[in-house]
């Protein structure tokens, strides 16, 4: 908008609710004569005002702020030196919050039109007369000596008629060479046309000069030196007039090539009058090519309309419409919109066509719905995993004890092997899903991703065929990340399996690369500062992907695989990885020559942590008596099952209310309470609560299939000693009991 208004060749203004001006566009500096730096100052607008108007003023100023809009107000106007000028003003107040912030208003300098206004009621008062009342200037020259000159000569010089009279007319040019050459040029027309006519210049009395249109005749054509009658007219205005118009269509042209629209003047039979800069350089083409052609020609180089064409529509109604075209082989989109240009009678005589190139907004909006949908399945993802991680806990649980009482020798235990096998799978899957998701807790830390990568393409240096060829550029000194070295190993392993099989007979050349760049984070608008970011690069030479490939690669489930040869998580855990890293992927494909997946990680300017290792401990066992609690039936007898086989007494329970109850009545005879986090009724952190209240020294471990309300550390902070992540196995089970039981002893 302010850059529309520095265009115009009005002037417009803004101000604040006490009157001071807050905003003038290029016109008003030049038509009162002020700087920028003075209006910073504080100039008020009814500085401006002319002592005679400043009262009508400083009223509508208050009817604009009560929320009025006021239309072609006349007033009378200081410029900076003093000079007045006329001016019509209308204005209307600007809202902000609800609220009148200020006034903004357009004045029109109306001074010329003042005058030409005056000018004619003196001409109406001259018409009295026929020689007082001549439209122009007329009088009579007789060897160069003015002999009569009527009221407009008069006006046009600035002398009066005793001043003119009897004078030579070499008093009215500025020097003897403009009279000279006015003179021989009069001559000359009037030997050959009996009259002449001439533009020249007039020095008036005061030593201003004035621009006139000067015809003489002879009063006798065969003796010029008898005399002159001469005309004169003023055309000083017209001069300005006309260099304004000029001006005003120099603006007009520029401001019309300035705009990084496509626009287009078209007739009625779409034939392209009048083209701007922008439609030469998006098209490619020289405006001479454009101009006669039709608009459809050179868009889709055929000699059939677009479809849904707005300038059709318009061609029927006249009325400005709007449409969403895509042209194939520019490839770009465009919102284009048509308005009419009617002549006086309301004949449509031409159509104004705007394309507006919206191909990166709508890929931005495509963008936008892909993030939306990938947070719509990370959240579905998230539901889902309590009701299933408790199914695998049952699954694996009764696998396990079925194990145990199978003889070794038998053929039912390679069965319940697979079965925990495949239960195992399905728990890493949940894990995958939950990690998608954002759900799932790890355990960032400062590492060097150099050392990460190349551990890991130790390993896919064994397990990749030996007929692909692998190269590395792994730069050591790229810089530290925060990230868990897990997900990060994981990372590299889905997008190196990615690319072998994109490898067509698992031959070609898989290269990984590492490095330090910097760049702009696209996550910010255009024009942000650069950041340094690690890049991970693994490109094949493969089958590459096309466009509706890429679209979808990173949605949960979507594989061009084969079945058996992947889930199609693999992509989908690295965007949200990495996304949740605050970094981003970019993949560059070319169909038949191959994929580069390039990940970036924001730098974490500080040396790697030491990763903590967990030391396995063996299967302990127990007497103690447990209130295990969950709403799930068949979890409560795997616990009992599970504890019992270790020797612990079982009080199982599948209502929270009901546990409650129970454990006020029993509470001195419980050692340990195992819960459920996500439990009808009472949750499992507010059974802990009430629980803590009677007993605060009880054990309590929660072991939950998955909680988006409840995190370790909050669990923690209640006093809840223990937080699992179903399924557990055994073994795990047996552990964190004994832990928490005899830490607890050892504090007392």
């Amino acid at each position: 908008y302010r850059e529309l208004t520095q265009l115009l060749p009005q002037t417009i203004f803004e101000t604040d609710t006490d009157g001071n001006l807050v905003f003038a566009n290029k016109h008003a500096m030049q038509t009162f004569g002020y700087e920028e730096a003075e209006l910073a100052q504080g100039l008020n607008v009814l500085d401006l005002v002319a002592p005679v108007d400043k009262e009508r003023a400083r009223h509508n100023i208050g009817r604009v702020l009560r929320g009025n809009t006021l239309h072609n107000n006349e007033y009378r106007l200081h410029r900076k030196d003093g000079s007045i000028i006329e001016a019509m003003i209308s204005s209307g107040p600007i809202y902000g919050e609800g609220r009148v912030c200020g006034i903004r208003g357009m004045i029109a300098d109306i001074t010329r039109r003042k005058m030409v206004e005056k000018s004619m009621r003196e001409n109406e008062f001259l018409l009295q007369s026929i020689f007082r009342s001549a439209p122009v200037g007329i009088g009579m020259v007789v060897d160069r000596v003015i002999k009569w000159a009527n009221d407009k000569v008069c006006e046009i010089t600035g002398y009066t008629p005793d001043e003119l009279m009897g004078r030579s007319s070499l008093i009215l040019y500025p020097s003897r060479e403009d009279y000279d050459f006015v003179g021989k040029e009069k001559y000359r027309q009037i030997r050959s046309h009996g009259t002449g006519t001439v533009e020249a210049t007039w020095q008036r009395k005061d030593g201003t000069l004035v621009d006139i249109l000067l015809s003489s005749t002879p009063l006798d054509a065969d003796n010029l030196h008898a005399g002159m009658v001469f005309t004169v007219l003023n055309i000083t205005e017209k001069k300005k007039s006309q260099a304004e118009l000029k001006k005003a269509k120099d603006e007009w042209e520029r401001s019309f090539d300035a705009i990084n629209d496509i626009i287009t003047i078209q007739d009625r039979d779409m034939h392209i009058m009048r083209a701007n800069k922008t439609t030469c350089k998006i098209l490619g083409k020289d405006y001479r090519d454009i101009i006669g052609k039709k608009c459809y020609e050179l868009f889709r180089g055929r000699d059939e309309t677009c479809p849904c064409c707005p300038v059709l529509e318009t061609l029927e109604d006249k009325a400005v419409h709007h449409a969403t075209i895509e042209h194939e082989d520019l490839r770009k989109i465009f919102e284009v919109t048509s308005s009419s240009v009617q002549d006086e009678n309301g004949v449509l005589e031409y159509i104004i066509h705007v394309a507006k190139d919206i191909t990166e907004q709508k890929k931005l909006q495509e963008d936008l719905f892909q993030a939306h949908k990938m947070e719509a399945m990370g959240t579905l993802a998230g539901g889902i995993a309590h009701d299933f991680n408790n199914i695998l806990f049952a699954l694996l649980g009764y696998a396990e004890m079925t194990r145990e009482n199978v003889p070794s020798e038998s053929i039912a235990v390679e069965y319940v092997d697979q079965v925990i096998k495949a239960g195992n799978r399905a728990s890493e899957l949940v894990r995958q899903i939950l990690t998608f998701s954002r759900k799932h807790d790890e355990e960032r830390q400062a590492i060097q991703p150099s050392t990460i990568i190349k551990e890991a393409m130790k390993l896919m240096h064994a397990s990749l065929p030996s007929t692909i060829e692998i190269r590395e550029e792994v730069d050591s000194e790229s810089g530290s990340i925060a990230a868990d070295p897990t997900n990060l190993h994981q990372i590299l392993v889905n997008l190196c399996t990615n690319a072998l099989h994109a490898m067509e007979n698992e031959k070609g050349v898989l290269t990984v690369r590492l490095s330090r760049v910097h760049l702009t984070d696209p996550a910010v608008n255009s024009g942000g500062d650069e950041k340094p970011f690690v890049e991970l690069v693994v490109s094949d030479t493969g089958s590459g992907m096309d466009d509706r490939t890429m679209e979808r690669i990173f949605e949960p489930y979507f594989t061009t695989k084969e079945a058996g040869r992947g889930s199609g998580m693999g992509l989908a855990l690295v965007y949200s990885i990495v996304k949740d890293y605050g970094g981003f992927v970019d993949v560059e494909s070319v169909p038949g020559k191959g994929t580069a997946m390039s990940v970036y990680f924001p730098v974490l300017e500080e040396r790697a942590g030491q990763e903590k290792h967990r030391i396995k401990k063996s299967i302990p066992r127990g007497s103690e008596r447990i209130l295990v609690v969950d709403d799930e039936e068949s979890v409560v007898k795997v616990y009992m099952s599970m504890l019992e086989r270790l020797g612990y007494s079982v009080i199982s329970l599948t209502e929270s209310r009901k546990a409650l109850e129970v454990f006020e009545k029993y509470s001195e005879d419980i050692d340990l309470v195992l819960t459920d986090q996500t439990m009808p009724g009472i949750t499992g952190e507010e059974l802990a609560r009430e629980i803590l209240k009677i007993r605060p020294d009880l054990p309590i471990i929660v072991c939950s299939g998955y909680s988006s309300t409840l995190s370790e550390e909050e669990a923690r902070g209640i006093g809840i000693d223990r937080f699992i992540t179903k399924p557990v196995s055994r073994e795990d089970l047996a552990v964190a009991i004994r832990e928490v039981l005899e830490g607890r002893q050892i504090a007392e």
